[in-house]
Parts: C-alpha cells; sequence; structure tokens
C-alpha cells in the first residue's frame, strides 16, 4: 500500500459529483452584480456552528475577508511583520521554512523560553505535523502572550475530525490572524480560496476588503458546497475506514482522518524529527475511485 508525504485531500465522489452539478448559469448572472461578504458569512457561520466536534465562535474584534487560500493570508502576515523572526513549530507546514530560506529572511524553530522582542509566529491548529495537538500548544501560545509575540493560526485542517474548541481564542491580546481554507475540506485547491479574520486591520488584505475584490466565483462554489454538505462530512464518513488502515499497518490513528503517525518505522516520512506522518487518503477513498 503506497503511502504520500504531503497531505492529500481526499477525492470523494459525492463532493465532486456535487462540484459537476454547481450551476454555472446562476453563478454567472449573480458575478455581475456586487455580492455581500455578510451574506457569505452567515453560510459559513451556520454550516461550522452546525458541527458537532468543532466550536468556532468570534467576539465583533475580528475584521473577516475573503482570500485567496491561506497561503494569500500567509503572505499577508509574512509582510506585515516583514522586520521580524518567524518561529515555527518543529512539525508545521513547511510552507513557511522553504518561503523565508528561499527569501534569506531569519526564522527559528520554537524553543520553550526561546522567543525574543522582534519575533512573530505561526501555528496550525489541528497541527500540521500531526493532525491533532501540538504538545507544546498551550506553552507555546501562552508565551507568544506573556511577551506580546504576534501570532497567526492556521485553521487548514479544520473539519478533518479533530475535536477541537476554539474560544479561547478569543482572550488571546497576541493572536493577530486567523485563516481558515476549503481546500482539504472539498479536494478544491486549486480553487484558491480560503478566510482571513484579523484585530489588526492594514495592508493588501484590508485593502481588498474595502474594495470587494475577492475570488467570489470560488466563494460561490464553496456556498454551494456547504449547502450539501455538514461541516463534519468527512469525519464521519471516513473515521471507521481510517481506523482500519492504520490498524492493518500498525500506525496510531491521527485526529485528523489524512493521516497515520508513526515513531520509527517509516523514517523516510519524518516531520523535523517530531514525529513520522504518512498521508493516508488514497486508500481512504480507493472504492470510490474505482467505481
Amino acid at each position: 500500500m503506497e503511502f504520500l508525504r504531503p497531505a492529500k485531500a481526499l477525492n470523494d465522489k459525492a463532493i465532486r459529483q456535487s462540484l459537476r452539478q454547481f450551476p454555472m448559469g446562476q453563478a454567472v448572472d449573480e458575478l455581475q452584480s456586487p455580492i455581500s461578504l455578510e451574506s457569505y458569512l452567515d453560510h459559513f457561520y451556520q454550516w461550522i456552528g452546525n458541527s458537532q466536534r468543532v466550536r468556532f465562535s468570534l467576539s465583533g474584534a475580528w475584521v473577516p475577508t475573503l482570500v485567496n487560500g491561506t497561503t494569500e493570508a500567509f503572505f499577508h502576515f509574512y509582510l506585515v511583520h516583514s522586520q521580524k523572526r518567524l518561529i515555527v513549530c518543529k512539525g508545521e507546514y513547511p510552507f513557511h521554512r522553504d518561503c523565508f530560506t528561499s527569501l534569506g529572511r531569519p526564522w527559528s524553530w520554537y524553543q520553550p523560553g526561546g522567543l525574543q522582542e522582534g519575533d512573530f509566529a505561526i501555528l496550525s491548529l489541528p497541527f500540521s505535523g500531526n493532525g491533532g495537538r501540538h504538545p507544546q500548544e498551550k506553552e507555546f501560545l501562552q508565551e507568544c502572550e506573556d511577551k506580546n509575540i504576534p501570532l497567526l493560526i492556521d485553521l487548514s485542517f479544520l473539519g478533518l475530525g479533530a475535536s477541537v474548541d476554539l474560544s479561547f481564542l478569543n482572550q488571546l491580546h497576541c493572536l493577530q490572524s486567523l485563516c481558515f481554507s476549503f481546500s482539504k475540506q472539498f479536494n478544491i485547491g486549486r480553487f484558491r480560496i480560503g478566510l482571513h479574520w484579523t484585530k489588526d486591520p492594514k495592508g493588501p488584505l484590508e485593502i481588498l476588503r474595502q474594495w470587494n475584490y475577492h475570488n467570489w466565483f470560488s466563494a460561490l462554489v464553496t456556498q454551494h458546497l456547504m449547502e450539501n454538505f455538514s461541516f463534519d462530512y468527512l469525519y464521519n464518513t471516513y473515521r471507521d475506514r481510517q481506523l482500519e488502515i492504520c490498524q492493518k499497518h500498525n500506525l496510531e490513528p491521527s485526529d485528523s482522518i489524512l493521516f497515520g503517525l508513526d515513531q520509527d518505522q517509516f523514517p523516510e516520512f519524518s516531520r523535523d524529527g517530531f514525529i513520522n506522518r504518512l498521508c493516508i487518503s488514497p486508500q481512504l477513498t480507493e472504492d470510490s475511485q474505482n467505481e
């Protein structure tokens, strides 16, 4: 059985069929007039609000906008803090490390007690390295709070099974930005669509929000999908299959259904020495792919 190193979204048959049924003509008509971000967000908050596994509620201090996936939110955060050193945990999404290495900008792995003035930080929650919680998450967040380190939390893996209460985010004064992507939920990474919230609206994303200059076509696609699939759909559909695969190959089931976890038998899947993370998404959907 072949495993994948990158995190690959599930190729779900029902979602694929729903995409084929997307009302293109209706979308073309709607795109001729301004579309309300507030109306779109109502759909999103209702969708995630019905989840049995995730609690997500934000105070009025947060300013939302659409983004071209979490990547655009990352670029914005990099730019706002362009004179600072980036701090991430081992096992984090390697895009950050690769970008900063390519640009010759300073970055470092998180070391408890090592955060300094002039740093900024990014943490995925659920954590990219294991699909669950990072074992140093509380320590990391508390140190960011105590030292007033600007923080972005990446919610890209939200909705893949991890049970998480995010209401505590409203109490984190250091937290400047949140971002969420629909890529892993609906296998639409190439549609480039996500959401960003900030308590400090400025820079490119704020100007785009003021101009309402967003990827509204992809937003309408996700609205269509949210109306047809619950936030917990993937977990409810594939959790049992994930457990079977992990048991067969002596893997620890991740809180996120895409992964099986390992400590020593698959070193080629190491995430910076943090853990070995194996993506099992092709095996999860192999029956539907062979229809």
